[in-house]
């Protein structure tokens, strides 16, 4: 379902449960410059006016950075083809994770949980290799005020 963020949701089965919760990031974007390869991103308005953003990524590794984990997971933020196009770009370590950085400081998120019970290893996203690590990995939590806040 590449492309297709709506159909992933629901294809995946959250959509039966949380479905009124679906935004689409595709849309109302705003531009960015990225210094490390002299090139315009766009990036939802929303990452910016959200009271929370807790990432959740995967530990696996990754041809160009070596693993996966908070910094590269806020890649995420770049909707549609624009995450293939960054990989041709910024095709070296230094580059790519320059890269990687300059989005993360767009809007850090607020806390980072690594699910690295099970990690993904070989080439790709998806790589084929699992190897049981038994972790989970968290960042300082940056928002116990929400907790009390009244809506």
């Amino acid at each position: 379902m590449y492309g297709n963020s709506k159909g992933a949701f629901y294809g995946s089965g959250l959509g039966e449960r949380l479905g009124k919760y679906y935004v689409n990031l595709g849309i109302d974007l705003e531009k960015f410059h990225l210094d490390a390869i002299d090139k315009d991103v766009y990036i939802s308005r929303l990452i910016q006016k959200v009271d929370v953003i807790i990432n959740l990524p995967k530990f696996k590794t990754h041809k160009l950075t070596g693993i996966t984990g908070a910094v590269k997971n806020t890649f995420g933020y770049l909707p549609g083809g624009q995450k293939a196009r960054m990989h041709v770009i910024a095709h070296s370590h230094d580059c790519f994770g320059e890269t990687l950085a300059q989005i993360h400081m767009i809007r850090k998120p607020d806390a980072s949980i690594t699910d690295a019970v099970l990690g993904m290893q070989g080439n790709g996203a998806s790589g084929p290799d699992l190897r049981y690590i038994g972790k989970i990995l968290a960042s300082e939590i940056r928002f116990p005020w929400i907790w009390f806040r009244q809506r």
